[in-house]
């Protein structure tokens, strides 16, 4: 009657083995983000108002409120990686018709705004309807800073274009965390 007993409690010692394996798996990191601009309309080719806009709360300093990917319906990713003398930084926010992406090939930890690292933004406030591109300088004030998989700093864009329309962006934020580049991120790879 041993044996019996045995033979029928083996299937469900291996599948509870199985499972409590499962149970120590990492949960995966939910990227993270927000931004902020002033968007300038100083040029005689500038064909939108000048205005603020925002997703999430980031600023110089102060406290941050993060947009979570798949929270209230926004859609964020972001990658934070060594690269180099810095950081390969790439990430996107879009909420309720707003939106920002960015892509900093190099982004060193020194940057500031006298010796920035540049990189390219495009992006469309409630205000501008068409997306507005341009080459900008990121670089770093207060508190902010860039780490494997997290990023808060700050940029300047002296011309963003739309068609003919040709703008800039007197100051802007942007914060990722959470991003692909994180160390628990990497252990897994």
């Amino acid at each position: 009657m041993r044996p019996i007993r045995f033979a029928m409690a083996f299937p469900l010692v291996v599948l509870a083995a199985a499972f409590s394996g499962a149970c120590s798996d990492p949960v995966p990191l939910i990227p993270r983000g927000a931004w902020s601009l002033t968007f300038e309309s100083s040029t005689a080719q500038c064909d939108v108002s000048a205005h603020p806009a925002a997703v999430g709360t980031v600023a110089a300093k102060g406290e941050l409120d993060l947009k979570a990917d798949g929270s209230d319906e926004a859609d964020v990713s972001c990658e934070v990686k060594a690269s180099g003398g810095g950081f390969d930084v790439s990430g996107k926010v879009r909420f309720k018709g707003q939106y920002l992406s960015l892509k900093i090939p190099e982004l060193r930890k020194d940057a500031t705004s006298d010796e920035p690292s540049v990189g390219e933004v495009e992006f469309v406030t409630g205000k501008t309807v068409e997306i507005y591109r341009g080459d900008c300088n990121f670089y770093f004030v207060e508190d902010q800073l860039v780490d494997a998989g997290n990023v808060w700093g700050t940029f300047q864009c002296s011309e963003v274009l739309a068609g003919e329309s040709s703008c800039g962006v007197q100051v802007g934020y942007f914060a990722f965390e959470n991003c692909i580049g994180t160390s628990t991120d990497e252990e897994e790879s």
